[in-house]
């Protein structure tokens, strides 16, 4: 699921400046490892070690936020037709970029543009890691919240103190099943876990035909976008009420503890914390369910930091 107000944004950016400013990230199925072999072989290195040969020194080595980034150019003919040989009959999954993706089909359409700027990674890569995106909203009808959590949820609550290492440890338990529905919350004065109420659950992937993300799905169809605010009141310069929508509302982070403090500087109403998905519980909901996960379901590791690589297509 992607928000048009972001899609919109991506698409003047790069239709003002004829450019893209970071890769749209996908995955490619490659059981025997063919192509990062080769580019191991090339570069003179094997990972995880990453001894990096001088012979191939890379065009950017750079340390942000406690990553490193390198890039380096190949130009060698033979390996560049390797790969396009290789990747010929590939099929490609988006797994970061959704917004970047839409708009640059938008201006394909609209202006004509061939190529937009990718990176492939290969899907069984064992550096590719996957976490969870945690969910702060603001403008929330709490009581009507509550309502529905009991409603659809079994509730365990947890004092501040201990509550957000309980919380995790219940998380990272052994589930029964996709059905087996739970994820954590604090709205700044205890920790609570949601447990998903099984035949509920189930219906919903009945009524959806989906099994891959119930978690995520219905924490927003039932308990996040029911109880946005639908009316915050005049602003005061006199302009059209605020209405409460998930654009607006809803501010997502990978870090726990920044959800946390964000609930208790009282800007937000209250945070919800996640599992991350498997990567082939997101190949399945691709190829099998042929559905889209509401947006920001899944973080991949490691994330290209924007500015590295760009592509100026005019």
């Amino acid at each position: 699921k992607t928000f048009e107000a972001k899609t919109r944004e991506r698409y003047h950016l790069m239709k003002a400046c004829g450019m893209n400013f970071s890769p749209i990230v996908a995955e490619y199925t490659m059981p025997d490892h063919e192509i990062n072999r080769m580019f191991e072989d090339y570069l003179g290195f094997r990972r995880p070690g990453l001894r990096i040969d001088e012979q191939r020194e890379p065009l950017v080595d750079v340390v942000l936020q406690g990553a490193r980034h390198l890039l380096w150019e190949i130009s060698d003919e033979a390996i560049i037709k390797k790969l396009q040989q290789l990747m010929l009959d590939k099929k490609i999954m988006i797994l970061d970029g959704h917004h970047r993706y839409t708009a640059s089909y938008r201006l394909s359409k609209d202006h004509g543009e061939g190529y937009t700027l990718m990176m492939l990674v290969e899907g069984g890569d064992r550096a590719l890691l996957l976490l969870p995106w945690h969910r702060c909203v603001r403008n929330c009808r709490m009581e009507e919240l509550w309502r529905r959590i009991e409603e659809n949820f079994v509730v365990e609550p947890y004092d501040k103190l201990t509550g957000n290492t309980l919380i995790y440890s219940k998380l990272n338990d052994e589930y029964n099943d996709e059905f087996d529905v739970r994820f954590g919350m604090y709205d700044g004065e205890k920790f609570y876990l949601l447990r998903g109420d099984e035949q509920r659950i189930r219906s919903l992937a009945k009524e959806r035909g989906e099994r891959v993300g119930l978690d995520v799905i219905s924490l927003h169809e039932w308990l996040i976008e029911p109880t946005l605010k639908p009316l915050q009141g005049l602003r005061g310069d006199g302009a059209e009420p605020h209405i409460g929508n998930p654009e607006e509302d809803i501010v997502f982070t990978s870090s726990p503890r920044d959800a946390i403090e964000k609930v208790d500087s009282g800007a937000f109403s209250v945070a919800f914390f996640l599992k991350p998905l498997r990567i082939p519980d997101v190949k399945y909901k691709a190829e099998v369910e042929k559905r889209g996960l509401p947006q920001k379901s899944t973080l991949f590791l490691p994330k290209v930091a924007e500015g590295v690589v760009m592509w100026k297509w005019e």
